[in-house]
């Protein structure tokens, strides 16, 4: 898959459901992730940074909300936005527990492929926004480099330009001082 793309991870113990996700995503510019369970999620993304999680929240073993938990259990300012589907009408109670798990937003299936896509544009925009401050930031740090080697650099030739003014200086004085050494012991002799 390719590196610089975002990475979507869908999980839903319905395999006809994933499927019509993975249909439904398939002209979004993102890799797709996909598992039928949420401790299959875990394993699959072990070793790839997600951008954002499609999670059904009713799956056995371990359900969206405990997936969510696990998915941003180790960061701290930087949560996977999610996005749950539910086949239920979402109870406050439940809505909220998602959301404290990280959910942005529910979705009651049959989802509108229209309003899927949207939400999951804007996430997109998100992430690109970040990789292009990313790449920013890493153009001013490789300036922020070259011009302190460009500032020791100038600070080498001002050192030397400084030498070599004080030595012409001497050498100047020298021979001044010889010049008149030489006039003073001239005008002696006549």
């Amino acid at each position: 898959m390719p590196s610089n793309l975002p990475n979507i991870l869908i999980v839903d113990d319905n395999t006809s459901y994933l499927l019509y996700l993975e249909i439904i995503l398939f002209d979004v510019k993102a890799n797709i992730y996909k598992a039928e369970s949420g401790p299959q999620a875990l394993e699959i993304i072990k070793d790839v940074e997600i951008s954002m999680a499609i999670l059904d929240v009713h799956m056995p073993i371990m359900n969206g909300f405990e997936l969510a938990l696990k998915l941003n259990a180790k960061r701290t300012g930087n949560k996977i936005p999610i996005i749950f589907l539910t086949s239920d009408s979402p109870v406050i109670e439940k809505m909220l527990k998602g959301y404290e798990s990280g959910a942005v937003d529910y979705i009651i299936k049959s989802l509108n492929k229209k309003v899927l896509i949207s939400k999951i544009n804007v996430f997109l925009e998100l992430f690109w926004q970040k990789q292009q401050l990313i790449e920013k930031t890493e153009k001013l740090k490789q300036s922020e480099k070259e011009l302190l080697l460009a500032k020791e650099q100038l600070e080498q030739v001002n050192e030397h330009l400084i030498k070599a003014i004080e030595e012409e200086r001497t050498n100047i004085s020298y021979k001044v001082h010889d010049e008149l050494g030489n006039q003073s012991q001239h005008s002696r002799w006549i």
